[in-house]
């Protein structure tokens, strides 16, 4: 699910942002409140497991399992990227990659969210957490859909052609959004 590759990637940005002092501190509200609080939906799926593996003929089970598995790194990336100054590139192509494996989950995530109607019946709790992050992985999709076309622009077009900061809106929308648009 690419929720979890674009919330990794804004925490990188948000952290580069950052002076190296208050780190810690982005660490500690960014990663414990929000990032473990994903994770608790996941568990609570995996907990109660038994219920949803006799009535839902869908193997959901394994997939929310692979969902958490790939929360997790997530976290992990998370902490990298808000402790480490300059990431090295091992780490980012390692990154890259997970976004790759994330973006070919999220695709199974959401058919198999699309087939599993006939559980929703008589595993409600599990449909919803899956329509739920049905629904976040699609804005991620549509997210870098805008963003990739960006990204692309900006690496291979020479720099001469690139519209300056000074001409466009682009100071004024940073100072508003910082760590939501590409930079």
């Amino acid at each position: 699910m690419m929720w979890q590759y674009l919330w990794a990637h804004r925490v990188y940005h948000c952290s580069q942002m950052v002076k190296r002092s208050d780190k810690r501190k982005i660490t500690s509200v960014l990663l414990i409140a929000i990032s473990l609080l994903s994770t608790l939906p996941q568990l609570w799926i995996l907990y109660i497991r038994d219920y949803y593996l006799v009535f839902c003929p869908f193997p959901m089970y394994p997939v929310m399992a692979a969902s958490l598995v790939f929360t997790i790194l997530m976290i992990g990336f998370c902490i990298i990227f808000t402790i480490s100054d300059p990431v090295e590139p091992t780490i980012k192509s390692l990154f890259h990659a997970f976004g790759v494996a994330d973006f070919i989950f999220g695709l199974v995530f959401i058919s198999y969210t699309g087939m599993a109607y006939v559980c929703s019946l008589v595993a409600t709790e599990m449909y919803i957490v899956f329509c739920v992050f049905t629904i976040v992985s699609v804005l991620s999709y549509l997210y870098f859909l805008i963003a990739i076309p960006m990204w692309i622009y900006s690496k291979w077009i020479p720099k001469d052609k690139h519209l300056t900061r000074k001409d466009s809106c682009f100071n004024e929308s940073v100072k508003k959004w910082p760590c939501l648009l590409p930079v």
